[in-house]
C-alpha cells in the first residue's frame, strides 16, 4: 500500500558530497550488499509499524534515508546512481500527494506533509545534482561519486517543526 514510501524518505538524502571514484572491491562490495539487505528489513519492519499505527512518520523516514544511502553508495555507475535519484523524484511525489491526502482527511499532520514536501524537494535536488556532475565528467574527464549524506540529527528535527 504505502511501499513508496522507503524510497521516498529516502531520499530524505538531502546533501551530497563528493568522494573519489573507485571501483568495489569483493569485501566492499559484499559489506555494502549485506548493510541493504539489513535496512531494507529494518525499512520494511518500521514501514509495518507505521501502517499500524505504532510509530510516527520520521521513525520511517530514517530508516529509508538509510537505505537509500546504502543503495546509493552500492551504486557504482554514473547511469546506476542517476536511475536511483530519477525513481526517489516520482516516489517522493507521490509520498507528497500521500501526505496531503492524509492530512486533508485528518489522518496525518502539517509536519508529516512538510517532511514529505521537503523529502521531494530533497530527491530533486540528489537528481539535479547527479546530472550535472555526469555533465562535468563527460566534459573534464574526471569521474567524481557522489553519495549522500544525511544533515545533522538537530538540523533535520527543526527543518521538520518549522
Amino acid at each position: 500500500m504505502l511501499r513508496f514510501i522507503a524510497p521516498m524518505i529516502v531520499l530524505g538524502m538531502s546533501l551530497m558530497s563528493a568522494i573519489p571514484a573507485h571501483a568495489l572491491d569483493d569485501e566492499e562490495r559484499r559489506l555494502l550488499q549485506e548493510i541493504v539487505k539489513s535496512t531494507q528489513q529494518e525499512f520494511e519492519s518500521k514501514e509495518q509499524m507505521y501502517l499500524n499505527g505504532k510509530l510516527y512518520f520520521g521513525d520511517v523516514s530514517d530508516a529509508a534515508r538509510r537505505l537509500a544511502e546504502a543503495r546509493l553508495n552500492l551504486a557504482t555507475s554514473p547511469a546506476e546512481r542517476l536511475q536511483l535519484w530519477e525513481d526517489m523524484v516520482k516516489i517522493t511525489a507521490q509520498a507528497e500527494q500521500y501526505a496531503q491526502a492524509s492530512v486533508h482527511n485528518g489522518m496525518g499532520t502539517t509536519a508529516e506533509l512538510h517532511q514529505a514536501h521537503a523529502r521531494h524537494l530533497e530527491a530533486q535536488l540528489g537528481l539535479y545534482r547527479t546530472k550535472r556532475a555526469m555533465q562535468t565528467e563527460s566534459t573534464s574527464g574526471t569521474v567524481v561519486r557522489r553519495c549522500p549524506t544525511a544533515p545533522p540529527r538537530a538540523h533535520r528535527r527543526l527543518a521538520i517543526h518549522r
